[in-house]
């Protein structure tokens, strides 16, 4: 990566009072300084706020179309991170912001001054125009009468979509009432008992652990009726690193399933009783990528929602009020 420097100062530490400067890593080696931010408490020290631009040029693009929105729709999509958080990086843009001074590094000739002042026209226009765009979309959802619940269903009934995928289409979230043809029991696998026709087990191969493969699979044997089939899903290791995955720990394995290892098609195959055949199989692993990009992308608009706020409060941008009104007598 090549360091491009967006500094509050250009000797921040040389300062007798505290500087606050942001520190932009991206791959475009542009250098570009900002006039020095004092701290408003003599005794801070210099502060520094690092912001990592992973993709500059759909970052430089959303944000010249609309900085408000394109600044956490950027973060959303994981264009750029900042250290030691978000909420510092936005509380910093925020006082830079209410300062708003400014220096170009690079002095201006005629043809700059005229490349820049038709540049900005033009990217006034278009932000403006960006800018009508989006206060119409914020305005057709004005609370009306129809308009109102559909904008709180959207806001707080978050949980709706994954209701969704197994409730009904009367979205009753209740227990229904079965002809005792299904009994639930919350216990081991080791701890199951009778014969079935059908076993579904999905994605808990690789929770058993590795000793106790062969144990799971003999399970799964005994639970089936002769002719039953069982369908598992679950996450696997590659055979060609697999001994090495074996004989090591990882991240996952220390800080998400503790216990948990991923088993290869090889060490399955070596697992299963003999009155047991592997037959089809179908590899997924492209579609858990897909999802679990849709789940990021959702986390990072909360998480960005989380830090502007933050940002907005401690700046005074917004404020949370508590008031009484008294009806007359």
């Amino acid at each position: 990566m090549v360091n491009a420097h967006l500094t509050c100062g250009s000797q921040p530490l040389a300062s007798p009072r505290g500087m606050e400067y942001l520190l932009c890593v991206t791959s475009t080696g542009d250098d570009i300084e900002f006039d020095g931010r004092e701290l408003e408490n003599n005794n801070e020290c210099t502060k520094t706020v690092t912001m990592f631009m992973h993709n500059p040029v759909h970052f430089c693009w959303l944000m010249l179309l609309d900085q408000k929105m394109g600044l956490g729709e950027t973060y959303m999509a994981g264009d750029w991170t900042a250290e030691p958080n978000p909420t510092e990086l936005l509380k910093l843009l925020i006082r830079a912001k209410k300062q708003g001074r400014t220096n170009q590094r690079r002095p201006a000739t005629l043809f700059n001054k005229f490349i820049k002042f038709t540049t900005e026209n033009l990217l006034n226009l278009l932000r403006r125009t960006v800018a009508t765009y989006r206060y119409i979309q914020h305005r057709i959802r004005d609370n009306t009468l129809t308009q109102s619940a559909k904008n709180i269903e959207e806001h707080y009934d978050l949980g709706n979509d994954m209701f969704r995928m197994f409730l009904d289409p009367s979205m009753t979230y209740s227990c229904a009432l079965f002809e005792e043809h299904i009994c639930f029991k919350y216990q081991d696998y080791r701890l199951t008992s009778g014969q079935y026709d059908k076993v579904i087990s999905v994605e808990m191969v690789e929770a058993v652990g590795q000793a106790f493969l062969p144990q799971y699979f003999q399970v799964l044997s005994d639970r089936l009726a002769p002719g039953g089939i069982a369908v598992l899903q679950g996450i696997i290791c590659p055979d060609a690193y697999y001994d090495r995955y074996c004989r090591s720990s990882d991240f996952i394995k220390k800080y998400i399933f503790p216990g948990g290892h991923m088993p290869s098609i090889g060490a399955i195959k070596a697992s299963l009783p003999k009155d047991l055949t592997l037959g089809e199989m179908k590899h997924i692993g492209r579609h858990y990528a897909a999802t679990l990009d849709h789940w990021y992308s959702f986390h990072r608009r909360w998480q960005y929602y989380f830090c502007l706020c933050s940002a907005l409060f401690a700046n005074d941008h917004i404020d949370t009020i508590q008031f009484t009104l008294t009806k007359a007598s």
